[in-house]
């Protein structure tokens, strides 16, 4: 567990970026819906590979936890998201972006189709968490397990849709 240093990675600035979730956000794994504090080392959660939509299992490599920082909260017919304004989502149709950057009415990509963005707000400061996840580098988070990137940086790719190949 990575206890509120850096990811290995870094913005540019000499702080490392923060791309975290609040304590309680639900992560899809083999075992059903857990919260981002509890999932382990020895845990799987499903992911989905950005650019061949393929879903699978992947083992979590690790976990971080990080000093009390700035949340965002979105809301969503399902209820609500809270994670930093750093941390990056799949937004349907245009892909990787930080939640700072997400716009009401942008839908995120999600295990059951899109998922419109309702509300967005700055929601408080709280302790958080990432994982790092083997060779897809994603998971699903949340009441609407919507596609989450990592706590690597998030490479840019060539497609709008998971697995959706543009001619």
């Amino acid at each position: 567990t990575d206890s509120g240093g850096g990811t290995g990675t870094d913005s540019g600035g000499g702080t490392p970026p923060r791309e975290c979730l609040v304590a309680g956000t639900a992560i899809w794994t083999d075992r059903g819906p857990m919260p981002v504090e509890e999932v382990q080392v020895v845990d799987v959660v499903l992911a989905k590979h950005p650019e061949t939509g393929e879903l699978d299992y992947h083992p979590v490599l690790r976990t971080t936890v990080r000093k009390a920082e700035p949340v965002m909260k979105v809301t969503t017919d399902k209820g609500f998201l809270r994670a930093t304004g750093g941390h990056t989502f799949w937004i349907s149709g245009q892909g990787w972006t930080k939640l700072r950057d997400v716009k009401v009415g942008q839908r995120f990509h999600s295990a059951n189709g899109p998922v419109e963005v309702k509300g967005l707000e700055t929601d408080g400061t709280e302790e958080t968490f990432n994982l790092l996840v083997a060779n897809v580098h994603t998971y699903f988070a949340g009441p609407d397990f919507v596609l989450s990137h990592d706590v690597t940086v998030a490479r840019p790719v060539d497609v709008l849709v998971p697995g959706f190949v543009q001619r």
